[in-house]
C-alpha cells in the first residue's frame, strides 16, 4: 500500500517538473517549407524565386533554369527552412519585372497557411503566373 502511494507522488512530482516542456519544444521548432515551379510555357525560362516573411525580409532565393514543360518537384534543393511563416514570394521570370505575390493559404487546414506551394508560370496564359497551396 506504502509502495503505490510513493509510486503515485513520484508520479505526479515528475508529471510536474515535465509540464510544459512538448510547448517549449513545439515553440522552438523550425517549420519547413516546400515549392514546386512549373514552366508551362514552350520555351526555356530563367526563374528568379525570393520568398519573404514579415520579420526578416528576403528569407531565401534561389535562381532555377527550367525547360519549357518542365517541373522542378519539390525535394531537397527546394526546401526552405527558417523561423517564422512565409507571407510572400517574388517570382521573376527571365528579365521582366518581379511579381509580389502572398503565400497560398492551406487547401487543407482552414486558417492556416500551406506548408507547400506550387508556382506555375504559363498555365493559363503566357506570361502570368500563378501560386497554389497544396
Amino acid at each position: 500500500m506504502e509502495r503505490r502511494s510513493i509510486l503515485a507522488a513520484v508520479g505526479t512530482m515528475l508529471g510536474g517538473i515535465t509540464a510544459g516542456c512538448s510547448r517549449l519544444s513545439t515553440d522552438d521548432r523550425t517549420e519547413e517549407y516546400v515549392y514546386g515551379l512549373y514552366n508551362y510555357s514552350d520555351k526555356s525560362r530563367s526563374f528568379t524565386i525570393q520568398i519573404k516573411n514579415t520579420s526578416s525580409g528576403i528569407i531565401h532565393t534561389k535562381t532555377a533554369q527550367l525547360e519549357g514543360g518542365k517541373a522542378t518537384e519539390p525535394d531537397s534543393d527546394d526546401e526552405i527552412t527558417f523561423e517564422g511563416d512565409p507571407v510572400r514570394i517574388l517570382v521573376q521570370v527571365d528579365s521582366s519585372e518581379k511579381e509580389n505575390l502572398p503565400w497560398p493559404a492551406s487547401s487543407s487546414a482552414e486558417g492556416k497557411i500551406a506548408t507547400s506551394a506550387e508556382i506555375s508560370y504559363g498555365q493559363e496564359n503566357e506570361g502570368e503566373i500563378s501560386v497554389h497551396g497544396l
